[in-house]
């Protein structure tokens, strides 16, 4: 659908300047002194290929837009598709972490990158089936047929694309990391929302209000001072460029103007130029829709680096373990497990400067009851973690019999 539509849409112009070609040879028509006829002759060659042309041109268009329309549907049902899909592997990735992984984020962080990550990721790609596809056969077949048109003129227009790569390749590089600046900044931001609206007893019990006010607002100043850059480099690029592709098309007139007035072997003609014209504007407006693509595909390059380090975290403890035993397996049994503690040293990840064990061992037997008592943070709590393996000890064994 994307290569017939823009196929299409190639062709319009030819017909239009036909169309045109036709108008011209019609008015232009006069008597020959030898052949009185001509006239009449040259006028009905003019009304034929205005109507030839004009029936194709409306083929061509009803085509462009049935192919148009199509082309949206797929191109919106594959996006939508690619979301759902990047978002389901991401969850699942999410859920067969281990608990040491949850210690070390901030819930907020991963719910960002779930929604607002994925969605600057998924965007592009309608965008990259739908304008870039496009957009690159419409740059292609527009230089071929301004060649075709007028060699000269294309080549003396075309001085005027090199600059404008340039600058946008050098803003894309720029850009790039600016975005990444904001998106971290934004992620920060949420993460805070989220883990003091969660919290928001325990807040308002330490009077932490303006505090986290505070830090909310700390993060969002980040992001603003990196987005008002972008914004003020944005707008000096498309000014730049802007001013560049106004001077090819002055270039275009200027010369083209001068070789129909000359007039000498015909070889241009009003029509031609008018053509040339159309095809040019369709080459350069393709070609500025693929340079206002880089900045969409930068910032979605920054989301994408958020998005993919959580799918390819790999976790210390397999959670689908298929040799791990599992609680169905115990209650499964008839004769009751004996746990049992040889030589366990375990420090949690965040704070590896306090250990929490230090060559614990212990045993409790099947079908017996064992009762742990001792102040807070002496190891209760993380003694059930390990049994039910939320953590792996870093030396030692913890045995289920």
């Amino acid at each position: 659908c994307i290569s017939v539509s823009s196929v299409t849409k190639v062709g319009l112009p030819r017909l239009q300047g036909l169309i045109i070609k036709s108008l011209v040879q019609s008015e232009c028509a006069e008597p020959s002194e030898n052949d009185p006829g001509s006239q009449s002759d040259s006028m009905e060659a003019g009304h034929l290929l205005f109507h030839t042309a004009l029936a194709k041109f409306v083929m061509f268009s009803v085509a462009c837009a049935i192919f148009s329309s199509l082309q949206s549907l797929f191109v919106n049902i594959v996006a939508k598709q690619i979301a759902l899909r990047i978002r389901a592997d991401m969850f699942r990735n999410l859920m067969n972490q281990d608990i040491a992984f949850f210690d070390g984020v901030m819930t907020g962080q991963l719910i960002s990158r779930m929604t607002g990550d994925v969605q600057s990721v998924c965007a592009p790609v309608m965008m990259l089936l739908n304008t870039f596809l496009s957009n690159s056969i419409l740059v292609l077949g527009g230089a071929i047929m301004c060649f075709y048109t007028s060699w000269k003129i294309t080549m003396l227009a075309l001085t005027m694309i090199g600059p404008i790569i340039y600058i946008m390749g050098i803003y894309a590089n720029w850009s790039k990391d600016i975005n990444l600046l904001i998106r971290g900044a934004l992620g920060d931001a949420g993460a805070t929302a989220s883990e003091s609206l969660r919290n928001i007893r325990t807040v308002r019990s330490f009077v932490a209000d303006s505090v986290e006010q505070r830090a909310f607002q700390r993060h969002l100043d980040q992001a603003w001072v990196a987005m008002k850059k972008d914004a003020f480099a944005s707008a000096g690029v498309t000014a730049i460029t802007g001013y560049v592709s106004f001077a090819a098309g002055i270039l275009v007139y200027w010369y083209g103007g001068r070789v129909v007035l000359a007039g000498d072997d015909h070889s241009l003609l009003i029509a031609d130029l008018v053509t040339f014209n159309m095809y040019w504007q369709m080459f350069s407006n393709s070609l500025d829709a693929l340079n206002g693509m880089l900045n969409t595909l930068v910032v979605a390059s920054s989301a994408a680096k958020r998005v993919f380090e959580v799918i390819d975290i790999t976790p210390d403890i397999l959670v689908n373990d298929k040799d791990a035993l599992s609680l169905g397996d115990v209650l499964a049994s008839d004769r009751a497990p004996t746990l049992e503690f040889k030589d366990v040293h375990f420090t949690y990840q965040m704070r590896p400067e306090k250990p929490v064990f230090k060559g614990l061992s212990f045993k409790i037997p099947g079908g017996s009851s064992c009762a742990f008592v001792g102040k807070s943070g002496c190891g209760k709590s993380t003694t059930m973690s390990l049994l039910m393996r939320f953590y792996d000890p870093q030396r030692g064994s913890v045995l289920v019999e």
